[in-house]
């Protein structure tokens, strides 16, 4: 839940498998003349039928062309909002009693891969009696944890991720209600665009305008390299639109934050507040079972 300390901002960031991808931008973005496209009806006719009629609203263009456009590169002279980080193959431990996914993946910051490392070993010798759970009550600042990121409202976000994954997998970062698109050629950055997707040991970089007015609030992201297993078992976030100019602290120890599910945001135009995304995950599908302490 994301909240302002006087309570006039609450947004819920629940996340399940069932969403479905948008992509607004569509066409080659080195064309400054945006692009159009007819729409016509299927008969020609704006009369219904009889049966069309009695089921209330007709499915149809409301005029004769809509207009597609394609989302906006990144001002030269906006703020570089980088991030380094990697998709991986990862134990995930899913309490204190050391239930665990086995076949967890997940998105991690670069620099915050060694703390995940040495996290997963810790749980892992837990299991065995010979080290505490590294799980902590409530999550609080572990590091294995779904990736939340944030930018700011006039930010040009980029990305960099390296697909890190073990199993031979591709993989790649597609960020819901954004206009992503790779930094190299400005192309789309959408599924269907196969430089956009990693293969393992490979890098691809993204970017995003978040334009001035963009709204604050939480935007979905996973990977469309092997889809529905990735997600089903942690390969997803979250990036954060915050006001501009902000700046993001560790709820814990009050220092500068590069990622974490909650936070404190201090907003120079306005009152200062703090933020929680909550993640709801079904992991795996409805046979798999996860592995106890004992495996």
């Amino acid at each position: 839940m994301l909240r302002r300390s006087s309570g006039i901002l609450g947004l819920l960031a629940a996340f399940a498998l069932l969403f479905a991808c948008g992509e607004r931008a569509t066409e080659t973005p080195t064309d400054p003349t945006p692009p159009t496209f007819s729409v016509d009806s299927t008969d020609g006719s704006s009369t219904p039928s009889g049966h069309e009629g009695s089921e209330g609203l007709v499915l149809g263009a409301d005029s004769d062309r809509e207009t597609v456009y394609t989302g906006a590169l990144c001002d030269p002279n906006a703020p570089v909002r980088d991030y380094s980080l990697v998709a991986i193959n990862v134990e995930i431990s899913l309490n204190r009693y050391l239930d665990y996914d086995h076949m967890g993946r997940m998105y991690v910051l670069e620099d915050r891969l060694e703390n995940v490392r040495e996290e997963e070993a810790q749980n892992r010798d837990a299991r065995f009696d010979q080290a505490e759970p590294a799980v902590s009550i409530g999550l609080q600042g572990d590091a294995i944890q779904p990736l939340t990121l944030r930018a700011n409202q006039g930010d040009c976000l980029r990305l960099t991720l390296r697909n890190g994954m073990d199993n031979g997998e591709p993989a790649s970062l597609h960020l819901h209600g954004s206009s992503l698109h790779m930094e190299d050629t400005g192309a789309p950055a959408i599924a269907t665009n196969h430089n956009a997707i990693a293969q393992p040991g490979d890098t691809v970089t993204y970017r995003w305008m978040v334009e001035p007015d963009e709204p604050e609030g939480t935007h979905y992201f996973h990977s469309h390299g092997a889809d529905r297993e990735q997600t089903a078992h942690g390969l997803f976030g979250a990036v954060i639109v915050e006001p501009t100019a902000s700046v993001y602290l560790d709820p814990r120890s009050g220092q500068k934050l590069s990622s974490g599910w909650d936070a404190i945001i201090q907003d120079p135009s306005g009152s200062d507040f703090r933020e929680f995304a909550i993640y709801y995950h079904e992991i795996g599908n409805e046979r798999f079972r996860n592995l106890d302490k004992s495996g």
